[in-house]
């Protein structure tokens, strides 16, 4: 128990980046991670709790990188991703907002939903109809 009262506070003494502190004045860490979500591949510290028009809070994250959008992959949503780090390319965003983890977790499911193995093929691919799939060819003249 101990140990999970001085996380709490640990994370609420770790400052804000200047980057969520752009989301809105109210921007804060949460004490945990929220319990009705399944956010295991985002970090705690990654998490933010931000104040929304009506004068409730949702959780926020920054958005994912765009290694991880154009090749549909899992971000974690950190500064610099671990699947970049890994990759051993850099992290760029277009910009570095936020977007409501719960939006973020639903995009996943659906993604990951659509096919077991995870891929998401391209439906005009799949009908022979994708770019450069056309009518093969002859090199001879007509």
């Amino acid at each position: 128990m101990a140990s999970s009262s001085s996380n709490k506070s640990s994370i609420r003494s770790v400052p804000i980046p200047s980057y969520a502190k752009e989301w809105g004045k109210n921007v804060k860490r949460p004490l945990e991670a929220p319990s009705d979500l399944d956010a295991g591949h985002i970090a705690l510290q990654d998490i933010f709790l931000r104040a929304t028009a009506d004068g409730s809070e949702e959780f926020v994250v920054l958005e994912a990188c765009n290694r991880c959008r154009a090749l549909e992959l899992k971000c974690d949503h950190s500064l610099r991703c671990s699947g970049c780090k890994d990759f051993g390319t850099s992290c760029a965003r277009m910009d570095l907002s936020c977007r409501p983890l719960q939006a973020v977790l639903s995009a996943t499911a659906n993604r990951t939903s659509r096919d077991p193995a995870g891929s998401v093929p391209n439906s005009n691919v799949a009908n022979g109809k994708a770019k450069g799939m056309g009518k093969a060819r002859s090199t001879g003249t007509r």
